[in-house]
């Protein structure tokens, strides 16, 4: 196939040498430059980013890694991402903990979830884990910029070993230059 498109190639450039311009022809004009913006690409259809604890990690490492999931059928993408996040076997947040509801209201999304989704026993760094890898996983979504936490309805501002003192900021992911 390759033989074909440089044979094509080089016949194509043979002719193109051959036809004699006479000197009163001139050469069609470039059809205008219409400048197109700038498009940001964007996660494939049906994936997207989940942060989960990084067996391997240790020290002063990032005890998080990123792990891409297919989504399949889904209404939401966030619901969807977050429900991905739950149901991963390195999960930080407390296994049996589902996702009740979910709504976003201009930036801000608010997640009602059937338990705590913090270990309030698993310690200050595993506590920290479960609400990084929320805030880490919803930051992919350029729509929201804060999400807060209701359990079983009711708005939650203490996890263990931290309080918020109103909704948290999502942590949006570095661009690689």
């Amino acid at each position: 196939m390759r033989c074909v498109v440089c044979l094509a190639l080089a016949l194509t450039f043979a002719l193109a040498g051959c036809h004699h311009r006479h000197a009163s022809e001139q050469p069609a004009p470039m059809p205008p430059v219409v400048p197109t913006p700038l498009v940001t690409p964007k996660a494939a259809p049906g994936a997207a980013i989940i942060y989960v604890v990084n067996p391997k990690a240790v020290g002063n490492d990032d005890s998080l890694m990123a792990r891409t999931v297919t989504l399949g059928h889904t209404d939401s993408p966030v619901r969807g991402a977050v429900n991905a996040l739950l149901a991963d076997k390195n999960t930080p947040v407390p296994a049996g903990t589902s996702l009740r509801g979910l709504t976003i209201e201009g930036s801000l999304a608010t997640l009602d979830f059937s338990r705590s989704p913090v270990n309030e026993s698993g310690g200050e760094g595993g506590q920290g884990d479960a609400l990084t890898a929320l805030g880490r996983t919803l930051g992919q979504f350029p729509e929201i910029e804060k999400f807060q936490i209701r359990v079983k309805g009711k708005l939650v501002k203490e996890f263990g070993e931290f309080t918020t003192d109103g909704p948290m900021d999502v942590t949006r992911p570095e661009k690689k230059p």
